[in-house]
């Protein structure tokens, strides 16, 4: 096992070397793609306008899974071509405060002319109703406490939750008139989500906001716990995920030196050192993270996305 590790380790240091060997099982570990997403399609629950945006709900259905997952769409109503998916602990009630009120870094991207899709993925938010968030995982009926029962035939919670970005991610890029830059956020318990998609995505989404929280995989304890990912901890862990991603923008907060210097690495091997931030934990909030999307996204393409449409 310790022998495995150190090969993978010095795999690392050479990026191709390390997809060669992570990429398919990561593949097989997630268990889809964004090839794999399938067809989505939009079907609009309420329609709210605002006074300087426009809020759209409803559910974006995975016809080829057979998958529905709550979402609800912020659009300016001078769009400027970017669309920002910003995933929460919370769902999509994280772009909210506690009193109803989009957050100020919302805010902030909306006034800039960026559309702001917030999601509840599988077991969040209205997947809930009345229950409290999920402390635990649902089992098959055999009694014996064994991984096998109930994850050798279903998905865990983690790899659902990427499928369900990954829908996200398909209909942004697939409706009629497609958004021309996504940007994927995933900040406050949601990071290790997104490092997970963006080894999967390839260069349809064109930047990331992440603060994985120094997530791991092999910290979990209990095969039960909504995180628990069978196969997750077995390439370099989380960092394994990050360094599988293609060399597109990314502002990453929460990881070790070890990870950073890896993915120095890995972006300089694609000359593409520049694209690459690591903010200081004391600056690493959701503010910044914004402040840095609408940095990067500069002067927003004039060709705005559309409302969503099936």
């Amino acid at each position: 096992l310790e022998d495995g590790r150190r090969q993978l380790r010095a795999r690392a240091d050479r990026p191709q070397a390390f997809a060669e060997l992570a990429a398919p099982a990561i593949d097989v570990v997630l268990g889809r793609t964004l090839e794999s997403a399938g067809k989505v399609v939009w079907e609009e629950r309420r329609k709210v306008e605002r006074e300087n945006h426009l809020e759209t709900a409803g559910l974006l259905r995975n016809t080829t899974h057979g998958e529905s997952l709550p979402a609800v769409f912020f659009q300016p109503k001078e769009r400027q071509g970017a669309t920002v998916i910003w995933l929460s602990a919370l769902g999509k009630a994280g772009l909210r405060d506690g009193e109803g009120r989009l957050h100020p870094w919302t805010q902030n991207l909306l006034d800039d002319g960026a559309t702001v899709v917030g999601v509840d993925l599988f077991r969040q938010g209205e997947f809930l109703a009345d229950e409290k968030p999920l402390p635990q995982t649902r089992r098959v009926k055999n009694p014996r406490e064994a991984a096998a029962y109930t994850f050798g035939y279903n998905h865990a919670v983690f790899a659902q939750r990427v499928h369900d970005v990954l829908t996200i991610v398909q209909f942004l890029k697939t409706q009629k008139s497609p958004s021309e830059k996504i940007v994927l956020a995933g900040l406050d318990g949601a990071g290790h989500w997104a490092a997970a998609v963006r080894s999967v995505c390839g260069k349809v989404v064109q930047k990331y906001a992440i603060d994985t929280g120094g997530f791991r995989f092999g910290a979990v304890e209990n095969i039960h716990d909504p995180d628990f990912l069978p196969g997750g901890a077995k390439y370099l862990d989380l960092p394994g995920f990050l360094l599988l991603g293609d060399a597109q923008p990314l502002w990453l907060a929460g990881e070790s030196a070890q990870t950073q210097e890896w993915l120095r690495r890995r972006y300089a091997k694609a000359d593409a050192e520049d694209d690459l931030t690591f903010p200081e934990p004391s600056e690493a909030s959701a503010t910044a993270a914004s402040d840095w999307i609408l940095k990067e996204l500069g002067d927003l393409n004039e060709e705005t996305p559309q409302a969503p449409q099936n």
